[in-house]
């Protein structure tokens, strides 16, 4: 399976509950370079593989939220992504270990 991540920048937005980061990542979602989950996963199940037009389309399918996160992917050209990376408060730990 080929990764469509070449040339993108990741990112993780993270922060404390009520601080805005469900807002900010409405609005990352609104810029067509840019490809933003919600809160997909959590703590060692994050990694650079899952941060993929592949990985959002792949991973956690079960759960409620997965065909929010394919309609958000449905929106996106990944020819046109600069930019692919998920919501993950309370993560800042984990950063250093994706990387």
């Amino acid at each position: 399976m080929g990764s469509t991540r070449l040339n993108k920048k990741l990112f993780l937005v993270t922060g404390v509950p009520r601080s805005g980061t469900t807002f900010f990542t409405h609005v990352l979602n609104e810029n067509p370079e840019i490809l933003c989950g919600m809160e997909r996963f959590h703590g060692p199940q994050l990694s650079p593989s899952r941060l993929t037009i592949e990985g959002f389309k792949e991973y956690d399918l079960e759960r409620a939220s997965a065909q929010n996160h394919l309609s958000i992917v449905a929106k996106k050209a990944s020819e046109k992504l600069k930019a692919i990376g998920d919501k993950c408060p309370r993560s800042q730990g984990e950063i250093v270990n994706i990387y």
